[in-house]
């Protein structure tokens, strides 16, 4: 369970806030170019990006990162859980049951089929009650944001999308297992515990940087130019123009910290169906 302290009052922010961008590859190499970390001292507004590390090591960087810094906020872009069917089809009655689950299992639902896990394998698509009318294969929370971006060119992928174009699962069912030993270790998970230091939560990076043509470095380039922008180092505005993982974390945690205060005011959630499914931060 969480023994963090509680989080700054409503007037103090954070000192850290870090945004990261995850990657559910297996391959070393693979996992090494994707996932990038953006740390932003909130006080002076300064970003580093870090990059190159494995799963592993960020697990361990963040472990370290919880014991040394008093006031640290997190966010994390896979998601946090499933929808509420889901957890009570495997017997989970809370987010972190899930979690252990998918620490023992979740391998195994990649490696073999699966009948609500798809996009790996020839044939492999969309469940029809995964998407319209029945939405089986989003969270109410993702319901939200679809509705949000309609009519957007780049929408939320199902969680239970494994393979192909834009598959979010592998990067959800590698990283649940991390959200339950950083509890263990006394991390606090929004929404599903009291919110105290330090914190995660997870993120969507698309809510957070807006429109943009992220894969294309001119238009990265462009985006980079707003005034609220100015401030970005030239290694952090560098990386960022260079690649889209670095991209959205440096938007995020640029986000993040503008908006740091309120992390003060996040509620736990106690009812349907936020206290299952989760949700997603937003400003």
């Amino acid at each position: 369970m969480p023994t963090g302290l509680p989080l700054p009052a409503s007037h103090s922010v954070p000192t850290l806030v870090i945004a990261i961008d995850w990657s559910g590859a297996l391959a070393p190499a693979a996992q090494r170019r994707a996932i990038c970390a953006a740390v932003c001292e909130v006080a002076t507004g300064q970003v580093e990006v870090l990059s190159g590390r494995l799963r592993s090591e960020v697990e361990q960087w963040l472990l370290a990162l919880g014991c040394s810094e008093p006031s640290v906020v997190v966010g994390l872009d896979f998601s946090f859980s499933y929808p509420a069917w889901f957890l009570q089809s495997l017997g989970c009655a809370t987010a972190p049951a899930l979690w252990t689950t998918v620490a023992e299992q979740g391998e195994a639902w990649l490696r073999a089929p699966h009948p609500h896990f798809w996009g790996r394998r020839k044939g492999s698509g969309t469940p029809p009650a995964h998407g319209a009318p029945q939405w089986l294969g989003y969270r109410v929370c993702e319901r939200t944001i679809l509705r949000a971006l309609a009519g957007n060119r780049r929408v939320p992928s199902s969680s239970f999308q494994i393979g192909g174009a834009g598959a979010v699962g592998t990067g959800t069912l590698r990283g649940m297992p991390m959200l339950a030993r950083l509890r263990t270790a006394g991390w606090s998970v929004w929404p599903f515990d009291p919110p105290a230091s330090p914190l995660l939560l997870e993120i969507y990076p698309r809510v957070l940087t807006g429109a943009v043509h992220k894969s294309n470095r001119a238009a990265r380039t462009d985006y980079l130019r707003q005034p609220r922008f100015e401030t970005l180092c030239p290694l952090a505005r560098a990386a960022a123009e260079q690649g889209e993982d670095a991209f959205d974390a440096v938007i995020s945690v640029m986000v993040m910290a503008q908006h740091a205060a309120a992390f003060a005011t996040l509620q736990q959630a106690t009812g349907d169906p936020d206290r299952l499914e989760g949700a997603i931060w937003q400003p």
